[in-house]
């Protein structure tokens, strides 16, 4: 069989479709699998071995472009797929597989997608609590999957990684934490800079190796960090932030030990298996937590917030400031002393 997945527009989101490619594959391992997505995510999902081809899809988030939508969708009327499967619940998400005449167009029902969905459900929450099992549930009839779903796992490019090493100096052999303090709408999903700082300083005192990730929209946060560490400290410091691409920090997470905020990288790192502090503030672990035995979630809140800008100074959510450096550290110095648990 042949299928077509249109994938979700967030990283994370991204990631975690990937227990949905490895069900589809588990189920017929004949299928042959296309995804359809942006292109800030393809890097990801060219390390889904699940995944036949990675097809660009040509717009900017949040574009609408009904109209080239529907043109873009013809262009696979002899693809001869058989069934597509549409991740997000936009209107707008559904009129490329319309356009396409696929036989079964799958989806939940969204925002009134019935006309352009002929494969269609209406989302009941609590049978289908996580993300990953919304998206499994697509190709389960609708039905509840409970936790009858694998793990992503994107795999790493070990040579890529030796040559990120010679490139930026860094000791592969070295014990290292990986820290991303950003996050998608600003400080009100971060923990505070200067406590990522005191990490790294902790551990840069204890001889491990410390690198700052994340995107050129990180970069301000990252040298906030930077310019708080102590200059006696710094021979295995490396602020990696904006330099380096997503492929590559997929790589680069599997080193070591991860502290992150609710972040596509948080999911980038579960999926390569890496040990990981996951700091939740006003978004829900217990609908998008990081897929990954190996990771702790510290949190002080329940339920979920719409927050864009924390009350907190600086526009830190409260929640997040209440997070201290010691607690931190004390998980952290758990998941260092217990063996690695495989996916």
């Amino acid at each position: 069989m042949k299928i077509l997945v249109i994938s979700p527009s967030w990283v994370g989101d991204a990631v975690i479709a990937q227990s949905l490619y490895k069900n589809l594959r588990e189920n017929d391992s004949s299928v042959s699998l296309d995804v359809l997505a942006p292109s800030w995510t393809l890097p990801i999902i060219s390390r889904m071995p699940e995944v036949s081809n990675a097809i660009l899809l040509p717009f900017r988030h949040g574009e609408l472009s009904l109209r080239y939508r529907w043109k873009f969708g013809k262009g696979f009327l002899n693809k001869n797929y058989e069934w597509v499967i549409v991740l997000p619940n936009s209107l707008k998400s559904s009129i490329v597989p319309w356009a396409t005449n696929i036989s079964k167009r799958t989806g939940w029902l969204g925002e009134f997608r019935y006309f352009f969905l002929n494969d269609v459900s209406r989302l009941i929450k609590k049978d289908h609590p996580l993300m990953v099992q919304r998206f499994c549930a697509l190709a389960n009839n609708f039905e509840p999957i409970g936790d009858k779903f694998t793990f992503p796992s994107l795999k790493i490019n070990s040579g890529n990684l030796e040559l990120i090493g010679k490139g930026f100096a860094l000791n592969l052999n070295q014990e290292t934490l990986i820290l991303c303090p950003g996050a998608e709408f600003g400080p009100a999903k971060r923990w505070p800079a200067q406590n990522y700082a005191s990490i790294a300083n902790h551990y840069l005192s204890r001889n491990k190796q410390i690198i700052l990730l994340g995107s050129q929209k990180d970069i301000q946060v990252c040298k906030q960090i930077e310019s708080n560490i102590n200059p006696k400290e710094t021979e295995y410091f490396f602020n990696l932030c904006g330099k380096t691409s997503l492929e590559d920090a997929v790589d680069i997470l599997s080193m070591g030990l991860v502290v992150s905020n609710d972040s596509g990288l948080m999911h980038v790192a579960a999926a390569v298996n890496s040990k990981q502090v996951a700091l939740f503030g006003p978004t829900d672990p217990e609908f998008t937590p990081p897929l990954n035995k190996n990771s702790k979630i510290i949190r002080k809140i329940t339920g979920y917030s719409k927050v864009r800008q924390g009350s907190g100074e600086e526009g830190y959510h409260p929640s997040l400031q209440r997070i201290f450096f010691e607690e931190v550290v004390d998980v952290i110095d758990e998941l260092l002393n217990r063996n690695q648990i495989p996916t």
